[in-house]
């Protein structure tokens, strides 16, 4: 006899505080250290250290994107947090809490998609799949991608129609992009059912719902017109960035050429859902055992079970396709076209095997004592902890007295120097940097007029062979400590990549037979923080040139 589709409360909770456990163990580095963080966290939270002390982070051009770069919901949600815990460990437990939302949301959907069963299969294959802690680390905008979206495809599953909109306007503050795809579904349901392609009447269909909809749209539009208004936009069509060097492998982004749809499809989200990145035998053996598994569970699924749900999923999986094909052929007027399948496809992949493995082993369980079905949970639940552990989690302590002595130095000081180092003391160090490699975004065209000559004349600064050059750029661009990364002149780290392209040709170039380098030259007063590192005080230089 097949379970009835309900969605008690209790269960919900019950999902909830189990991926909960889950997110703990994702996030436990992080939990453990406070040096342990999402490397984007260094590129879009640290700034939020000014609403603990005003004093930090003077107006800078770095500063000033990175908080344009924040949507506005992210912004609110964290300066609201911020009056309990530091945003970087605040990060941590929107992590956790994202993660447990969207686990409750998975066992929430497959119960409305079907029955409990269902649930509790989608409820596992999140606990398994890494796709959604590698976004939601960090607790960025988008870690609020694949919750709302989901969200969004419950209420529609459940015809909430207030739920829905709820989910619109989540979308509109936090993630606008997938505001966008849901809005195209919406639209696409709307008119299949106008043209009686589909006989089930959409949820959103009324005037009311409309400007609901507009309005959230509108939310949207505002934020990202903020990034155009500041001079830091627009988004380049592909035709400006072909040449680019930072848009290809070697670059700052490897965007260039797009990938196929077949791969973003179906190769992408695989080689995240099978344990292709434990190893190679490892993803193909998972591969060789689950494929078999699905084609049986497809055989014996009841699809009839889907029908009422068909035109929700078919709209939301064509809107996908739809925005992705655009964004191709618009790219990077609408950023970069896999964040349009992403999501999607993960979502979609996680609820198709539960529901064939659900097809496959139910029967066979049917008759089972609970306390196997609990069990089989339990053991979910390990593995999929064991999986997610330190997920999109990096440990910067190696840098700690770099940092400890940046926060010695006044709060209006300005540092410089190798810009993956530059990430670690603007978050940690707590101190306003020149350049940074996690703030080098060449797909915002203003902004990047400004910072690529930066890059360009910190290069040639870093391997400058006479002291009065280095000493001049830092006396002409305000730096107060230029940090020397001593590894970084050695003939084996110049032999690799330095830095992205088309810096690390320029790089090479500048140290091609230099007899010796102005940073290492022993002309300015330095202090060694660590084996490795030097920090040289640039303010007695400046000082003697302004005299």
């Amino acid at each position: 006899m097949p379970m009835q589709r309900t969605s008690p409360l209790a269960p919900g909770l019950l999902a909830f505080c189990a991926s909960a456990l889950v997110g703990v163990a994702a996030q436990w580095p992080g939990l453990a250290n406070p040096f342990v963080v999402n490397d984007d966290v260094r590129q879009q939270l640290y700034w939020m250290q000014r609403w603990l002390d005003p004093d930090l982070y003077p107006r800078d051009l770095l500063n000033d994107y990175a908080k344009l770069y924040v949507s506005w919901g992210v912004q609110g949600l964290y300066r609201l947090g911020v009056l309990a815990f530091p945003p970087l460990f605040f990060s941590k437990l929107v992590a956790v809490t994202l993660f447990a939302w969207l686990g409750a949301l998975f066992y929430s959907t497959g119960c409305a998609l079907k029955d409990h069963g269902l649930g509790l299969a989608a409820l596992c294959a999140c606990w398994l799949s890494p796709a959604f802690m590698e976004n939601i680390s960090g607790g960025l905008a988008r870690a609020f991608a694949a919750p709302l979206l989901l969200l969004f495809l419950y209420a529609l599953a459940r015809k909430s129609r207030p739920l829905a909109l709820a989910a619109l306007l989540g979308q509109a503050l936090f993630i606008p992009y997938i505001l966008l795809l849901c809005l195209l579904a919406a639209a696409g349901h709307l008119a299949a059912w106008r043209l009686r392609i589909v006989k089930a009447t959409p949820l959103l269909h009324g005037w009311r719902d409309a400007c609901c909809c507009l309005a959230c749209l509108a939310l949207a539009v505002a934020w990202q017109h903020g990034l155009g208004a500041a001079g830091f936009g627009p988004l380049p069509w592909a035709k400006e960035v072909l040449n680019r060097p930072e848009f290809h492998a070697g670059g700052r982004l490897n965007l260039l050429p797009i990938p196929s749809l077949g791969w973003e499809l179906v190769a992408r989200p695989w080689s995240v859902f099978a344990p292709f990145r434990q190893g190679l035998v490892p993803g193909i053996a998972f591969t060789c055992l689950l494929l078999p598994a699905l084609v049986l569970g497809a055989r014996r699924a009841r699809w009839q079970a889907l029908a009422p749900h068909a035109a929700v999923l078919g709209s939301l999986l064509g809107a996908s396709l739809g925005l992705y094909a655009v964004a191709r052929l618009a790219a990077f007027k609408l950023f970069v076209p896999s964040r349009y399948l992403e999501y999607t496809t993960n979502i979609l992949l996680c609820l198709g095997v539960a529901f064939l493995l659900d097809a496959l082993f139910r029967p066979r369980l049917a008759g089972a004592p609970k306390i196997l079905a609990a069990s089989l949970l339990a053991c979910a639940l390990l593995l999929g902890a064991a999986r997610q552990y330190g997920v999109e989690l990096y440990d910067y302590s190696a840098g700690t007295a770099l940092y400890e002595y940046a926060r010695s130095t006044p709060k209006s000081a300005r540092f410089a120097g190798p810009p993956e180092l530059m990430d670690n003391v603007l978050t940690f160090g707590q101190r306003n940097v020149y350049a940074s490699f996690e703030l080098a975004h060449p797909w915002s065209t203003g902004y990047w007029t400004q910072l690529g000559p930066r890059l360009e004349r910190l290069a040639t600064a870093s391997y400058a062979t006479h002291p009065e050059e280095l000493a001049r750029f830092c006396h002409e661009e305000g730096i107060d400590f230029f940090v020397v990364d001593q590894r970084q002149y050695e003939p084996e780290f110049l032999a690799r990549t330095p830095f992205f392209e088309p810096f690390s040709t320029r790089i090479r170039k500048l140290a091609a037979g230099a007899p010796q380098f102005a940073a290492l030259s022993g002309h300015f007063k330095a202090a060694q923080v660590d084996a490795r590192t030097l920090v040289l005080d640039m303010r007695e230089p400046l000082a003697s040139a302004a005299q």
